[in-house]
């Protein structure tokens, strides 16, 4: 990629958003800039699929994502260090792997996604953008076969059913026996959820609130 995009880019990343209605806003253009195919893809979701499953599917795209300059501050607070790994799990389209792959270049990021329509655009746009240390996956995160992968940070938004994400903290707590995580929830269910009946998350260290997410340390 031409370095002046590319710090352009890294730039735009980087603004200064004061409220959560502009950071939508500013949001919304960089996944157009980005190359990012959402709508087309979410209208034509809506058409297709037959909807067993919580999937978020109809919900307005800067509602179902988190803004950028969030995951920004997400990840700058996380202090994630050299070659430490951040998963999103139900990363929808993968705005965190952008943030990822353009100012936090010595981490690996891995987004799953149980809508494979979002996980291929996603992919391509890291590809255009040759962004190397981010990926997308298929999965269906509550899934007995699906194992959550070893990270040090994982994000976590009210994905799916209430069951499911609770499924997923359960994979989290057995994960946390082995090593010492962070987990970011996102939203008030989710946060909620955890203090009430993940004692092994909220109880174990102080958790740090914000206006939209939480940081849990295990």
């Amino acid at each position: 990629m031409n370095p002046i995009i590319k710090d352009d880019f890294k730039k735009r990343l980087q603004e200064n958003i004061s409220s959560y209605p502009e950071a939508k806003i500013h949001s919304a253009k960089l996944d157009l800039d980005f190359g990012f195919d959402c709508e087309n893809i979410e209208s034509q979701l809506i058409k297709d699929k037959d909807h067993d499953r919580v999937l978020w599917i109809g919900l307005d795209l800067q509602v179902l994502q988190t803004p950028y300059s969030e995951i920004l501050a997400m990840l700058t607070h996380a202090n994630l260090k050299d070659g430490e790994h951040a998963i999103d799990l139900g990363a929808g389209y993968g705005r965190m792997g952008m943030v990822v792959g353009y100012l936090f270049p010595t981490l690996q990021f891995t987004g799953f996604e149980f809508v494979n329509e979002r996980v291929l655009d996603g992919n391509k746009v890291y590809t255009q953008h040759h962004i190397n240390n981010s990926k997308m996956i298929y999965a269906d995160l509550a899934a007995v076969e699906f194992q959550i992968p070893d990270a040090d940070l994982y994000f976590i938004y009210d994905f799916g059913s209430k069951k499911d994400v609770y499924v997923v903290l359960e994979k989290l707590r057995v994960k946390a026996q082995s090593k010492n995580i962070q987990v970011i929830a996102r939203g008030g269910g989710v946060r909620n959820w955890i203090i009430q009946d993940f004692p092994w998350l909220s109880q174990m260290s102080p958790y740090e609130v914000f206006p939209h997410w939480t940081l849990f340390r295990s």
